[in-house]
């Protein structure tokens, strides 16, 4: 079975997602389909999904983000850790779930109100429900609130000049003090 890729380590994740996508696809179908999800892709990297947004599984859009997020990126570790971030986002999803704009929603109000991570949620997950042709996405801009971090209660100089004093001076950390 051709997966359209260069044989080389670099691409070994990205032939496992074409092999995870053709599961779904199968899973979904039953029998192999005629063209491989793969070829759909045109020469400019646009690509059709595999299954309309409205039987799509979230396991099935989690393996379209990643194609689609790295297409034509190098695999660097900062990369890696942006995939990862996403990829949290998603598995917050139920991965057999059929993928709709409510489900979306949602779980992106299980995250606090106002909070870092509803701000993540509701970019990310949005950018899923976009990405397969969900309608209504933009109902996650209407719950996504701005954040605000919140004031950090810092000691202040009489608390740290208190502190430094009851360090004995043969602490290992008295040094700096």
């Amino acid at each position: 079975m051709p997966l359209g890729l260069p044989a080389n380590p670099g691409q070994l994740l990205q032939a496992e997602s074409r092999v995870m996508a053709l599961m779904a696809v199968v899973e979904q179908m039953g029998v192999l389909p005629a063209r491989f999800p793969w070829d759909s892709e045109s020469e400019l990297g646009l690509r059709s999904p595999v299954a309309g947004p409205e039987s799509m599984t979230v396991a099935m859009a989690l393996t379209h983000l990643e194609d689609d997020f790295w297409q034509g990126k190098v695999r660097t570790s900062a990369a890696q850790r942006t995939w990862d971030r996403l990829e949290y986002e998603v598995r917050r999803l139920p991965q057999h779930a059929t993928l709709t704009t409510d489900l979306l929603v949602a779980v992106a109000n299980t995250t606090a109100a106002g909070s870092r991570s509803r701000l993540e949620s509701c970019k990310v997950l949005k950018r899923v429900g976009k990405l397969v042709g969900l309608e209504g996405v933009d109902r996650l801009d209407e719950i996504r609130t701005p954040y605000e971090p919140k004031e950090r209660d810092l000691p202040g100089e009489p608390e740290l000049i208190e502190l430094m004093n009851e360090l004995p001076p043969e602490h290992k950390w008295s040094w700096p003090t």
